[in-house]
Order: C-alpha cells, then structure tokens, then sequence
C-alpha cells in the first residue's frame, strides 16, 4: 500500500514535507516582520522560520537526510533545497534568477 501512494518510497515524504514548508514560509512570513531589519537578519528570521517546521519532525528526519544523499534522490532533493533557498531570497527583495539541476 505504501508504494502505491509513494511510489518513490519514504524519499517523497521528504520532499512533500519540504514543498510544504517552503509554501508556508509563503503564508507565515509577513512583509512587514522584515521591514527595518538588515538584509542578514531578514534571511536568518526567514531561515529560522522555515527551520522551526522542522521541529516536530526531528526524530525521524536524520532518516530522511540520509535517504537524501543517496544517488537516485540527490537531484530531487538538491532541487527542492534550490527553490526553498530562491523563496527565501524572493522574500527578501531579491529577484534573480538561478540553474536547477534537472
């Protein structure tokens, strides 16, 4: 039944997990909680937000950065840490654009 829903395996409950909190940040993180702070200190309260998702996870989720370093899931996850970094810089002001590796 497990692969049925996941046919990636337990790696693509990593992923929604991480797509889920990077929407988040989206909803949590209000323009103006950044206004009057320096550019460092807004990327480290968006990045200590997107982290505290994490919290309640942590038991378990050694277990899926190990299942992210291997081969087959390197890309997918190097892919969904790229588009969390280029939410959070977009949360900033920063509007430039990257490479993803497909």
């Amino acid at each position: 039944m497990g692969r049925a829903l996941f046919p990636n395996g337990p790696i693509e409950i990593a992923e929604l997990l991480m797509k889920e909190w990077e929407d988040q940040l989206s909803v949590d993180v209000k323009l103006e909680e950044l206004q009057n702070k320096q550019l460092d200190e807004q990327v480290f309260y968006v990045l200590q937000k997107r982290l505290s998702y994490e919290i309640p996870y942590l038991p378990n989720w050694e277990q899926a950065m190990k299942l992210g370093l291997l081969p087959p899931n390197v890309s997918t996850v190097y892919n969904r840490l790229f588009s969390t970094m280029n939410t959070v810089w977009d949360m900033v002001g920063d509007k430039s654009e990257g490479v993803m590796v497909t």
